[in-house]
């Protein structure tokens, strides 16, 4: 009975989340943006994305959507791989309803990538509502 509550949760938990993905030709390197809709109270929409040019310019981009009446924080890691995941740029900023990053970053060759995005809903005194992370497909440069 408790293996069947545990799985059933987890299906739950899973199916909260729908996660689109759609590639992106412009670029030598995969570009993938991954978009995900959550069924969150305040965070509305959140993007994380990675693509990386043939010369080694890595375009980041995290964006979070909140509700009205909140305020939206995004901030957007550029993580290597080497053994484990490592940060190595980080941006942020906030906005009324919109938060997004969209920058770029020169990589070195032999290395995979990924975008860490964590989404933040706000209140207008600036205390957390919701946190959400979002992770982009890894791209090797």
């Amino acid at each position: 009975m408790k293996k069947a509550i545990a799985v059933l949760s987890a299906l739950f938990l899973i199916g909260n989340c729908c996660v689109f993905a759609a590639d992106h030709a412009e670029y030598q390197n995969t570009e993938e943006r991954i978009y995900i809709q959550s069924r969150n109270i305040a965070i509305t929409d959140m993007e994380s994305s990675l693509s990386i040019t043939s010369s080694g310019s890595a375009q980041c981009i995290g964006k979070t959507t909140v509700s009205n009446g909140y305020k939206a924080k995004v901030k957007v890691e550029l993580q290597r791989k080497d053994g484990s995941w490592s940060t190595i740029k980080t941006w942020t900023t906030t906005g009324d309803s919109l938060a997004r990053v969209s920058k770029s970053y020169s990589v070195s060759s032999g290395y995979q990538y990924r975008v860490k995005a964590t989404h933040y809903a706000l209140t207008s005194s600036g205390s957390i509502v919701e946190t959400c992370v979002s992770y982009s497909s890894t791209a090797t440069y």
